[in-house]
């Protein structure tokens, strides 16, 4: 099963990647509200999983289940690294078609890594592992899986943290604060989902 993955994860994770950051970056640009790329991304995850089955598209699964064994770690790292070059990709193509690459500061930021973000962003990364590995396969469950980021992101949480590198690499803002913010989100989120996969049968029981 491994050897098979190389080309098809490869080009799964690139193309779910760049759509859900493009999406996502692109109606979460300007004055939008946070709900709208919260509500795009979480829309097409959902999409995404349901086209390629079996697809992580995002870093906290990924994190979580190279961790826990279920994949390699050259497969995770791979997978990893497509994640990210598809949400550059995804802002290259935003800022050069919106016009705004004379305006890049003003059309990303993320907020502070504090305790209480460190522990939501824990939480979060557990709950989504759960829903992820219970739900996820059919149409109906990464329908949830979809809403469920939806909802992680309109809470707040940097849920698609290929994201949050796209948007800082792309408009230079690779500062200390949102170096700390973003790639601990992933750290923290990855440990989470890590958690779950841990503990979640032994919290939950087998799934029937």
């Amino acid at each position: 099963m491994e050897e098979e993955l190389d080309t098809k994860m490869m080009m799964t994770e690139l193309i779910g990647s760049l759509a859900v950051v493009y999406f996502a970056a692109r109606l979460g640009m300007g004055d939008m509200p946070t709900m709208y790329g919260a509500m795009a991304a979480g829309l097409v995850v959902a999409v995404m999983m349901m086209t390629f089955s079996g697809a992580m598209i995002l870093p906290w699964i990924t994190i979580g289940k190279m961790a826990n064994g279920d994949i390699t770690w050259q497969n995770g790292a791979l997978a990893f690294a497509m994640q990210m070059l598809g949400a550059v990709l995804a802002w290259t193509i935003n800022m050069w078609s919106a016009g705004m690459l004379d305006m890049a500061d003003q059309m990303w930021s993320v907020s502070v890594m504090d305790v209480q973000t460190g522990a939501m962003t824990l939480i979060g990364g557990f709950l989504l592992m759960i829903v992820y590995e219970r739900l996820a396969g059919d149409g109906i469950g990464n329908a949830a899986v979809g809403i469920f980021v939806w909802m992680l992101a309109a809470a707040g949480l940097s849920v698609v943290n290929a994201g949050d590198v796209g948007g800082m690499l792309i408009t230079s803002g690779w500062t200390g604060d949102n170096m700390v913010m973003i790639f601990g989100s992933m750290i923290i989120g990855g440990v989470g989902a890590t958690a779950a996969l841990m503990f979640g049968d032994m919290i939950l029981g087998e799934e029937e």
